[in-house]
């Protein structure tokens, strides 16, 4: 049987068997997720710090079990071998705390591009944070139970803030304040 072609006619299979339109909110937030593991595969190649790249990779692999997660027909969830829960989300907070007693943080937005590493990391954060705006639906509406999918993909985009902070200071440059001080407006 071929594994391909059976979408032409704008739906897509769950695992189980389940077939919704491409445009229901669980692929639409795969799809999401999706772009979020592939950013952060260009961030790691960007010249990140050992260390961030291997939380990313880390991170990575949680995205995948998330996107698991919302692939998956109700029925079919005791079938998989893991969820993103508590342990993920306390993970992550660890990981923040490490990074921020690390590196003095600003208390105002800058401009990304200080190094191609944070700039691909502010990359990445913005697209979780858009995967994270997509995924508010289909928790809202019940297709998925699991809330800490969400608290999981808020503390990643806290954590891409920092790591890309972590990075301008480790390759010695500052960031660009959104608003110059000297500019009046």
């Amino acid at each position: 049987m071929k594994a391909w072609g059976s979408g032409d006619d704008g739906t897509t299979g769950l695992f189980g068997h389940e077939r919704v339109p491409k445009d229901d909110p669980r692929p639409e937030s795969c799809g999401a997720i999706d772009e979020a593991t592939s950013a952060l595969g260009v961030a790691k190649c960007s010249g990140v710090e050992a260390r961030t790249r291997g939380m990313l990779e880390e991170t990575q692999r949680d995205l995948y079990v998330i996107m698991g997660e919302l692939a998956t027909a109700r029925e079919n969830l005791n079938k998989l071998p893991a969820i993103v829960g508590q342990e993920q989300v306390a993970k992550l907070d660890g990981y923040c705390a490490e990074i921020e007693a690390e590196v003095q943080v600003p208390n105002q937005f800058l401009l990304p591009g200080a190094c191609m590493a944070s700039a691909q990391l502010d990359l990445a954060r913005a697209i979780v944070r858009r995967a994270e705006r997509v995924i508010v639906p289909v928790v809202r509406e019940g297709l998925s139970d699991n809330r800490f999918i969400l608290r999981y993909l808020n503390r990643l985009s806290t954590l891409l803030y920092l790591l890309a902070r972590f990075e301008d200071d480790r390759k010695g440059v500052l960031g660009v304040r959104a608003k110059d001080e000297g500019v009046k407006g």
